[in-house]
């Protein structure tokens, strides 16, 4: 194959893979996710505060749609909130700022610069999944949702069942339509310790369950566009 010249190459910032001959492989639709990691001190005073709360009085299993029988999930009271919601903030501003930058405000119409982001964190909640534990397909409330990942034992990925899609202890998105065999549609995470994952909160996403007796630890909650009560539904 014949190369044509740096001036005439075609470029763009859009994720994409470069392969053999200078081509790309190019990934211009679908929703971004952003990734990064909490610090040690972060992520033991969420496990400290989830253990301490971790009672019926702080049940949130009704409110969500995970299938947490043998575990379950718990409310933080709004005194832990707002000491973690400055924390969790960082993060939202780092990739808001990105898209502000990437697409321009006009897109992101509610990202400005920090000090006016109209958002706010009304809950935050802790998910103790058990084996056989699970999330069904769902979406949440709010404009971004996130996960923290605070206690991942290894051994959850090693035992799978015998299928075509062994995503055990795994959390998987899945977003648009297989309309054809170059389509992806899905796409699942391994996670570990101190993860953290921002996604709009209306992307679909599971967590199917794993099969060993071991505890994974999660930490879920939803940024919320200030004054919008029509983003608090579902949650």
């Amino acid at each position: 194959m014949k190369s044509k010249s740096e001036s005439q190459q075609f470029n763009t910032q859009t994720c994409h893979h470069d392969i053999e001959h200078g081509g790309k492989v190019i990934f211009p639709f679908g929703p971004p996710l952003y990734q990064n990691y909490i610090g040690d001190d972060f992520r033991d005073a969420l496990l400290e505060e989830g253990h301490r709360i971790r009672s019926n009085d702080n049940d949130y299993r009704d409110q969500l749609a995970g299938n947490m029988y043998f575990g379950g999930s718990y409310l933080y009271g709004d005194e832990f909130i707002k000491k973690a919601e400055p924390l969790l903030f960082e993060y939202l501003n780092s990739w808001f700022v990105f898209m502000r930058e990437y697409y321009s405000y006009k897109r992101i119409k509610f990202v400005t610069n920090a000090e006016e982001f109209k958002v706010e964190l009304p809950v935050l909640w802790i998910n103790f999944q058990k084996r056989y534990d699970y999330n069904p397909m769902h979406h949440h409330g709010g404009i971004v949702s996130f996960v923290v990942f605070l206690k991942v034992p290894k051994e959850i990925f090693k035992t799978q069942a015998k299928s075509n899609m062994k995503h055990a202890g795994q959390l998987s998105f899945q977003y648009g339509e297989l309309i054809s065999p170059l389509c992806a549609t899905g796409y699942s995470i391994v996670p570990s310790e101190n993860l953290i994952l921002m996604f709009p909160s209306t992307l679909n996403h599971t967590v199917p369950p794993f099969w060993v007796d071991e505890e994974r630890i999660s930490v879920s909650g939803n940024f919320h566009i200030k004054g919008d009560a029509s983003s608090l539904s579902g949650i």
